[in-house]
């Protein structure tokens, strides 16, 4: 469904001075397009990354995270191995490893309900397993969790944005 899919981007200009695209947007972009423009959107979701030490048993690494609205795997529509990507983000401690991550931390692809330490201190459960993302994707993403979490990466964010438009 690439063609009803839009990435937003940023552009800063000072007087003078003209800076290249970013793939990044303020929050509260998504709370903005939600109430202006409203019925005509089916889902808007947010994506951002930090690195966080990830740990199942004697395996740990430090990994990207990607932490995501959980409209994000609606609107994308990851390729699933297990589970049921459309919902995986809905609860708090939700999160989606692909079949490279799985296969690291647990030997096997079929581990949803299996849980993960973030930081060892936070447990995060499996609740899909989506196939590696292909080479020419513009993504690079291996770890999604869901932007519910108390420990999110969106929660300062969603901190700075009023109420009335946060996601």
């Amino acid at each position: 469904d690439y063609e009803r899919v839009y990435r937003i981007s940023q552009r800063s200009n000072r007087p003078g001075i003209e800076s290249p695209p970013s793939d990044t947007t303020l929050s509260r972009v998504a709370g903005w397009l939600a109430s202006d423009v409203g019925d005509s959107l089916e889902a808007v979701g947010r994506l951002t990354t930090a690195q966080h030490s990830l740990r199942r048993g004697d395996v740990e690494s430090y990994e990207r995270i990607d932490w995501a609205d959980p409209s994000l795997t609606r609107v994308l529509g990851f390729p699933t191995v297990a589970g049921d990507i459309t919902t995986a983000l809905d609860a708090a401690d939700g999160i989606v490893l692909d079949r490279e991550m799985a296969q690291k931390y647990f030997g096997r692809t079929n581990v949803v309900g299996e849980t993960i330490e973030i930081d060892r201190q936070f447990t995060m459960r499996v609740t899909a397993v989506m196939e590696n993302l292909p080479g020419a994707s513009h993504m690079d993403t291996h770890i999604l969790a869901s932007g519910r979490s108390a420990y999110s990466a969106l929660r300062p964010l969603d901190d700075a944005v009023p109420p009335s438009i946060a996601m």
